[in-house]
């Protein structure tokens, strides 16, 4: 599933800069009880993940969007003092990922699993909150409180690392870059012209199985590249070469072992939508 999140904060505060200053204080607070027993939940097993609205400064319902690997139930609307309750079912360790929009100019993503959270039994609640006051600007602070959490470490091998370089001269808009694995997904950032995005992912540990990631770039509204590519099937080796980088010029995206020379066996032209 190819998800974009993208923050609108900047036009935002063009759009509000004349009715005064607007403060938004978005507080996504963990309530979880601490308890002195870890239990290892088995496949079957539900997990609850509870998100109330109390966003004050709109009347516009929370628009809510959790998911994980699995379990998928879209978005909903729920009004104020509302809650919204999703079922996901544990894998151990399982991702599950929230999108929340108060209105159309702001959002706040999130990416969490039930081990790194709380204890793994209780429901994990996460409380929307806004605070306005008067003047001129736009203030958006997003505050993730972790309370009573306990992480249970899992062994795994290296994080393998992806990068790409933004050398894309016809626009000066930023080139919107989002790389995910099954397991790893921070959303689509912008990337300024000449500087790097780098995005980490865990591999699969067993047998000779190649972890896939997936990367969608855009350099405007109108072009973008999408390619699916995995660590040990790019670049020859035993997945333990280094970071795999991504060259976008104006032409296509270049694959290549470094900076020193495109490999031609990995482009990806530009496609129009």
């Amino acid at each position: 599933m190819n998800i974009r999140k993208t923050s609108h904060a900047s036009s935002a505060g063009a759009a509000l800069a004349a009715a005064g200053r607007v403060y938004v204080l978005f507080i996504v607070s963990l309530l979880s009880a601490a308890t002195s027993t870890k239990t290892i939940l088995m496949a079957d097993a539900l997990m609850t993940l509870t998100v109330r609205n109390n966003v004050t400064y709109t009347s516009r319902p929370l628009m809510v969007h959790c998911f994980s690997g699995d379990n998928d139930i879209g978005e909903k609307p729920v009004a104020y003092g509302g809650e919204y309750a999703f079922d996901f079912e544990s894998m151990l360790w399982t991702k599950f990922w929230c999108d929340l929009k108060p209105d159309s100019y702001f959002h706040a993503y999130f990416v969490a699993w039930e081990y790194g959270y709380g204890d793994g039994n209780d429901p994990y609640y996460f409380h929307a909150s806004s605070a306005g006051a008067a003047g001129g600007g736009v203030f958006v602070l997003f505050i993730v409180f972790l309370l009573s959490t306990e992480t249970i470490p899992m062994a795994s091998a290296a994080a393998v690392t992806v990068i790409v370089y933004n050398n894309v001269t016809y626009t000066s808009r930023p080139l919107l870059v989002h790389c995910w694995s099954s397991d790893d997904d921070v959303g689509g950032k912008y990337v300024s012209f000449g500087v790097e995005y780098t995005f980490d992912f865990e591999p699969i540990l067993t047998g000779d199985k190649k972890t896939k990631y997936w990367c969608n770039l855009e350099p405007d509204a109108s072009w973008q590249a999408y390619f699916v590519a995995w660590e040990h099937g790019y670049f020859g080796g035993d997945g333990n070469i280094g970071p795999y980088y991504w060259y976008a010029g104006d032409d296509a995206v270049h694959g290549r072992k470094d900076y020193s020379a495109c490999d031609d066996s990995y482009t990806w032209e530009w496609k129009h939508k």
